[in-house]
């Protein structure tokens, strides 16, 4: 047999074959074998889930800033409005009613007999004012050294009445006792009761004070701010992220709360800045004007008694002249100069108080014809011509004063209105901003987890 003689190499069988890996099987190592955390950690899903932990947090900051500072202005101008400034205004009311009885009860006692029908009348209907607004003041919210000036006045009160009342009973009898009991009421009225109306209304004027301020401080907006630019630049760094590794040019979702987020810092932003005008307003036209005129009624009553308490002692009133003369010069008005800086000269030219320039002219007009009327009075007792001065005080001077109390009693009630309307307003701004920041940041937030959402998945 001819042929050509094949030689193989024996092949051992399968089985016999030592163990190893094969190409195939180095593949599917490398498929196979699981990543490590760093390796993890950068893929496109954790990363996404990063940034969306990142966004929720800083939205959630930026409500909380937002909330909070809304929350807080809210409850201040809410108090402002409901409990601080009613109050000033009734300490007002009692000052200016209980001021108003103890020159009634001066001008009831020199005019005597039939002659004081009248200065008694407006004296009781002024102390019953009085009463009635210690009474509103005791129901309302007060501070437990407020409550114990309204005990003071409504304890001290009957006392002055009952002095008043013993003054008016001997001056019937043409006693001359009956003009120290006078004294000692108006003493009592000027150094007690009235010094604790006094109190409430610096206690709560500086209340007023704090309370604007906190209203209306810079560092709400601050925070916010800061709060709100994290929060755009995680937005804006998760998009252009998607972008890279997505290359979609467009995240709807994360877009529109972006749009969201930045939307709700403006309104805030926005709202923040015209309450803050709107408090602006209320103390400039309201609060500083009416504040002035109050001063300025109070003062004048003061003057006005001390001007019959002075006729009443005959020539021998020193004191009271020293005290009319200090009453005027708080006004502006000195007696024998030029007007100066006082109550009723600055409230003419406060800023923001051109509305009530009318009203105060008047009463500036009317309180320099009274000082001159005084001037008159003042040569009649020096002259020893008392009937003539007493017919001065009832006659030009009460019609000088009149004037000038219904002037300043329209200016001091237009200028409390205004105060009311820009607290108010400025409430409105705020009232319902904490509820809006609220849902505005749950909506940023669902956004952003459903636009994120949408990327993660498709790399599963």
């Amino acid at each position: 047999m001819t042929g050509a003689t094949v030689s193989a190499t024996p092949v051992a069988p399968a089985e016999d074959r030592p163990a190893g890996p094969g190409p195939e099987d180095a593949v599917r190592g490398r498929s196979t074998a699981p990543r490590s955390g760093t390796a993890r950690s950068r893929t496109t899903p954790a990363l996404l889930r990063l940034c969306a932990l990142v966004i929720l947090l800083t939205i959630v900051a930026a409500w909380a800033a937002a909330w909070t500072s809304a929350t807080h202005r809210r409850s201040t101008v809410h108090a402002i409005g409901t409990r601080t400034e009613p109050l000033i205004v009734e300490a007002q009311q009692i000052h200016a009613a209980l001021s108003d009885a103890d020159a009634s009860a001066a001008h009831a006692f020199l005019a005597g007999g039939a002659g004081s029908a009248t200065a008694q009348t407006r004296y009781q209907a002024s102390l019953s004012a009085g009463a009635n607004a210690i009474l509103a003041a005791e129901q309302g919210q007060t501070s437990p050294a407020d409550r114990a000036a309204l005990t003071s006045i409504s304890q001290q009160l009957p006392v002055y009445a009952g002095l008043v009342g013993e003054a008016s009973a001997l001056n019937r009898q043409n006693l001359p006792l009956g003009a120290a009991y006078l004294r000692d009421a108006s003493s009592l009225m000027q150094s007690t009761i009235l010094t604790a109306t006094d109190s409430i209304t610096t206690s709560n004027a500086n209340r007023l004070d704090r309370g604007y301020r906190s209203a209306t401080r810079s560092r709400d907006v601050t925070l916010l701010l800061v709060a709100a630019i994290a929060a755009a630049i995680a937005l804006i760094v998760t998009q252009a992220l998607v972008l890279s590794r997505s290359n979609r040019i467009l995240n709807l979702p994360l877009l529109v709360a972006t749009i969201v987020v930045v939307g709700a810092v403006v309104w805030v932003v926005a709202s923040f800045s015209t309450q803050r005008s709107d408090m602006v307003r209320a103390r400039d036209q309201g609060f500083v004007p009416s504040s002035l005129l109050s001063e300025a009624r109070v003062l004048a009553f003061r003057a006005d008694g001390d001007q019959s308490l002075s006729v009443i002692a005959r020539g021998d009133g020193a004191a009271f002249d020293a005290d009319f003369n200090t009453a005027m010069t708080w006004m502006g008005f000195p007696p024998g100069s030029r007007p100066a800086s006082g109550a009723l000269t600055d409230a003419l030219h406060a800023p923001g108080a051109s509305a009530v320039a009318p009203q105060v002219s008047t009463a500036v007009s009317a309180i320099e014809a009274y000082t001159a009327t005084n001037a008159d009075i003042h040569s009649a007792v020096a002259a020893g011509n008392f009937p003539g001065a007493v017919a001065l005080v009832g006659g030009p001077s009460a019609a000088a004063f009149g004037r000038f109390d219904a002037a300043a009693s329209n200016a001091l009630a237009a200028s409390q209105q205004r105060f009311v309307s820009g607290v108010t307003a400025a409430d409105h701004r705020v009232r319902d901003l904490a509820a809006l920041v609220t849902v505005l940041a749950l909506i940023a937030a669902a956004l952003t987890i459903f636009g994120l959402q949408l990327r993660i998945r498709e790399y599963r």
